[in-house]
């Protein structure tokens, strides 16, 4: 004969309680969780009105109880349900949190509003540059409050913001940053003339620190140039555009081109720029000054070499309308590529942008 049997572990704990203050005043909706050390399953449950709380029904073993409540600090307590304490009352008092020593202050990038930036912003659109007639890039932000130009030529133009080195303004094309130089002279930060200014869509200037997101590159604000992109079409289209220029007095030429090839699932555009211009002349007829340099007080010259052989206040006197050393020359070419695809049927497709620009002077 064989007698079988089987055994159920007991459950029949309960653990309630009570959640205070430090005065004694009941906290209600204060979380209550009770979290079990074998499955580590954990229930959860608000105090009520009164500030009580009760789990019932508790197979056996270990659990912990943590009691939370915005404004103040948590607490725990571990302890053990079995045969001789099934019924355990735990009474809580909640004391005021403290305000962590740590505080994380992070920035994000985002499209806002101009009247809701709390700092100086201008945008300059392709309408105003139109109007503008500008000659490049850095001759779009002459007018923008604050801004001014460090450098001549097409590709040695850097702008100032607010007195700061130009390395100390951050330069990005479409949101993306273009590398610089970091020492502090007025020759180092951003060709700006590396941007095609026939491919401009518009131009975001925003005064004051953006350190906190781009570094101190961003010290005295940034420039965001916006591009035109090529956007895809119905069927193959193949298009371009051309711009001349031409300036008799220094014999003067520049060109813009543009190539736009697009599809139903890829746009393409490629662009190029390049301009030539010789020494500048003054004009004729042009006047000659034959007043000296300083007309007033005594002034007295000791000559230790050769080097310098004109007196030291000789007047001075032009033979030449040319200006030396006035001449510029440069190329840029910027070419950009998207492609699409269709996630599924009836959806938006999503794009991969890729661009390529250079410059030479």
């Amino acid at each position: 004969m064989t007698i079988s049997g089987e055994g159920y572990g007991q459950s029949a704990g309960k653990v309630s309680g009570r959640v205070a203050d430090s005065t004694s005043a009941a906290v209600d909706s204060a979380t209550v969780t009770l979290k079990s050390a074998a499955t580590q399953n954990d229930i959860q449950l608000r105090t009520d009105s009164t500030g009580n709380y009760q789990f019932e029904n508790l197979p056996f073993g270990q659990y912990s109880i943590t009691v939370q409540k915005t404004g103040f600090s948590a607490i725990s307590r571990t302890f053990i349900v079995d045969a001789s304490s099934s019924n355990i009352q735990f009474n809580f008092e909640l004391l005021p949190g403290t305000i962590a020593d740590v505080i994380s202050v992070t920035a994000v990038r985002g499209e806002r509003e101009i009247q809701d930036i709390p700092v100086r912003a201008e945008t300059i659109t392709s309408d105003a540059l139109l109007k503008e007639n500008i000659t490049s890039t850095q001759d779009g932000l002459t007018k923008v409050p604050n801004i001014t130009a460090v450098g001549n030529g097409p590709f040695q133009m850097r702008p100032r913001l607010r007195g700061l080195d130009s390395s100390r303004i951050l330069i990005m094309v479409d949101g993306e940053r273009l590398n610089s130089s970091r020492v502090a002279t007025d020759r180092a930060g951003i060709e700006i003339g590396l941007v095609d200014p026939s491919l401009i869509q518009s131009m975001e200037v925003v005064s004051g620190s953006g350190s906190v997101l781009y570094g101190t590159d961003a010290l005295s604000g940034t420039i965001n140039i916006l591009t035109d992109q090529p956007r895809t079409t119905p069927t193959l289209r193949v298009g371009g555009a051309l711009n001349l220029f031409y300036s008799s007095n220094e014999t003067g030429r520049r060109g813009y081109g543009r190539f736009d090839v697009s599809g139903k699932r890829f746009a393409f555009r490629f662009g190029g720029g390049l301009e030539r211009f010789d020494n500048y002349h003054a004009g004729s007829p042009f006047n000659e000054s034959s007043n000296y340099l300083f007309t007033t007080g005594v002034l007295k010259s000791t000559v230790y070499s050769r080097v310098l052989t004109d007196p030291f206040n000789a007047p001075f006197a032009r033979t030449s309308s040319e200006i030396p050393n006035s001449q510029s020359q440069g190329n840029t070419m910027n070419a950009t590529a998207r492609f699409f695809r269709a996630t599924r049927a009836g959806c938006a497709s999503t794009g991969c942008d890729v661009a390529i620009r250079t410059s030479g002077s």
